[in-house]
């Protein structure tokens, strides 16, 4: 009998609203950071004030892990975002506060 393999790692982005206009706002659509999540591609990436962790973005194989709104009282000059991952469970942290987790 073989054992499994437990997968865990993150990823972390900081950014600044003055260097990126239009973050979190209505009608702006960024990719924020495209990479490996055991090997399939992970995208994390935002519309408006909805932030998204998405595999295998654009393509007919599309599955979104896990979506959230980002509230305005949340949006500060200088921001974190953080993904982290253990087994199948994936959770988004922003600005060192929680969010939501989805599995993958």
């Amino acid at each position: 009998m073989r054992d499994s393999i437990n997968w865990y790692g993150s990823v972390a982005l900081w950014f600044k609203n003055d260097h990126n206009t239009g973050i979190f706002q209505s009608g702006r659509n960024y990719i924020w950071k495209k990479f490996d999540l055991t090997g399939k591609e992970c995208s994390i990436i935002s519309e408006g004030n909805k932030v998204s962790v998405v595999l295998d973005l654009g393509s007919n194989k599309e599955r979104t892990i896990i979506s959230t709104v980002v509230k305005n009282s949340k949006i500060q000059s200088l921001h974190s975002l953080v993904l982290k991952w253990t087994n199948n469970l994936v959770s988004i942290y922003i600005n060192n506060e929680y969010l939501k987790d989805g599995k993958f």
